[in-house]
C-alpha cells in the first residue's frame, strides 16, 4: 500500500513541477566543454575543450565534427575539411565527391556504378529512383513517397498533393496535408483535419495538447502547434517556403547551403525560425535564430502562443547547461509535495 501510495504522489509531484515555471538556459560563445552538446549552434568543442567556430574549408582536421558537418555539410577527408560533391559537381583532390561518386576523367562526381543509391547524391529539386536522378513531381502526380514529390507537396495515397491546404473537418490521412500552422493536424481515428484548442494552453506533456507540442515558453510549458508550429497564417510560412525555394531556383543552387548558397540557406532558416518553435526554445540554438537578420516578411514571430512578444533573456549559471529549469514557485510546489508524502508514510 505504501508502495502504491508513494507512486502516485511522487507522480503528482513530478507533474507539478514540469508544469511549473520555467526558463530556457542559453549558453555563451566560449562555453567550457566536453562535446558539442555544450556549445551554442553552430559551435564545435575544440581541442582545448572551448566551444569555438568550426574549421573552414581545407584547414586540417581530425573528425567532421570540427569541420561543422551538422551545418556546412563539410566532412574530413583526408586530413583537411571538405565539401564532397554531389552528382554533377566539379571535383579534383582537394574537392572529393560524396560516397557513392567518383571524380572521373572530366574532374566531375558521377555516380560510381552508374546509378544513385540515395538522393542526398542529387541536386536540390531531383530525387535517386535507383537509377538517376529524376526531377521532382508536382501536385497530381503519382508518388511512391514524399521525397518523389516537389518541396511543396508531399505524397498521400500515392499521390503529390499540396501540403497544407486540407482545411478542417476535411479528409486527410497525413498531419502535412493539415493547416498545422493553426494547430490542425490529421485525426488518426476518423481521418479529418482537427483543429486544437489547446495551442497556448498550459500543459504537462505532448499528450495536454491535441496532437501538438509542450514546451516551455522561457517562463512556462505551453502547447505549440504539431512538429512546434507557431501559431500565425500558414499563408505567411507558405510564403516564407515559397522564397526559399524560389531563392534556390533563381540562383540555381544544387544544394542547400551555407557554403555554396548562403542567401538561400539563410532565407530556409528563417522559415525555420519564424514557423517552428523549437528553433527559437531550443537553448542551443535560440540565440542563433533570434540573432539571424531576416527580410521584412520573415521576420521571427512571437514565440509564445496567445501572449504579446517577451525578449527572455536566456542565462546560464555555473556553467551547467538545462533545457528547462523549475521556478522557485515550482520548487516550493515540489518541497510540499514531499512533506505530504513523508506524513502519509507515517500514518500508514
Amino acid at each position: 500500500m505504501k508502495l502504491i501510495l508513494l507512486g502516485l504522489i511522487v507522480l503528482i509531484g513530478v507533474h507539478a513541477v514540469v508544469a511549473g515555471k520555467c526558463s530556457i538556459r542559453g549558453i555563451p560563445d566560449d562555453a567550457v566543454c566536453k562535446d558539442r552538446s555544450g556549445c551554442r549552434y553552430p559551435l564545435i568543442c575544440n581541442a582545448q575543450g572551448i566551444c569555438s567556430q568550426y574549421k573552414k574549408h581545407g584547414d586540417s582536421c581530425q573528425s567532421s565534427e570540427e569541420c561543422g558537418d551538422y551545418h556546412s555539410e563539410m566532412s574530413c577527408v583526408g586530413g583537411q575539411c571538405a565539401l564532397e560533391g554531389i552528382f554533377n559537381d566539379q571535383c579534383n583532390s582537394s574537392a572529393p565527391c560524396k560516397p557513392g561518386l567518383v571524380c572521373n576523367s572530366m574532374s566531375i562526381c558521377v555516380f560510381e556504378n552508374d546509378q544513385c543509391s540515395s538522393s542526398s547524391q542529387c541536386p536540390f529539386g531531383k530525387y535517386c529512383d535507383g537509377q538517376s536522378c529524376q526531377s521532382t513531381k508536382s501536385a497530381g502526380d503519382s508518388c511512391d513517397n514524399s521525397e518523389q514529390c516537389s518541396c511543396q507537396n508531399t505524397c498521400v495515397d500515392s499521390k503529390c498533393v499540396p501540403k497544407w491546404a486540407t482545411k478542417s473537418n476535411q479528409g486527410c490521412t497525413s498531419s502535412e496535408e493539415c493547416n498545422i500552422f493553426s494547430g490542425a493536424t490529421c485525426d488518426g481515428l476518423n481521418h479529418v483535419c482537427r483543429p486544437s484548442n489547446r495551442i497556448g494552453e498550459s500543459c504537462y506533456v505532448d499528450g495536454d495538447c491535441q496532437g501538438g507540442t509542450c514546451l516551455c515558453d522561457g517562463s512556462k510549458t505551453v502547447c505549440y502547434g504539431p512538429n512546434t508550429t507557431m501559431p500565425q497564417s500558414v499563408d505567411n510560412c507558405k510564403e516564407q517556403y515559397q522564397a526559399f525555394t524560389t531563392c534556390m531556383e533563381d540562383k540555381q543552387c544544387t544544394r542547400v547551403n551555407p557554403i555554396t548558397c548562403h542567401e538561400c540557406f539563410k532565407l530556409k532558416e528563417c522559415y525555420e525560425g519564424s514557423c517552428f518553435a523549437k528553433f527559437n526554445l531550443d537553448p542551443h540554438r535560440s540565440t542563433y535564430y533570434k540573432k539571424l537578420s531576416c527580410p521584412t516578411i520573415l521576420k521571427s514571430v512571437d514565440t509564445k502562443p496567445g501572449s504579446n512578444n517577451n525578449d527572455n533573456e536566456v542565462q546560464r549559471e555555473n556553467g551547467e547547461l538545462g533545457n528547462e529549469q523549475s521556478s522557485s514557485s515550482a520548487t516550493l510546489l515540489n518541497v510540499s509535495v514531499l512533506s505530504i508524502i513523508s506524513f502519509l508514510l507515517c500514518i500508514f
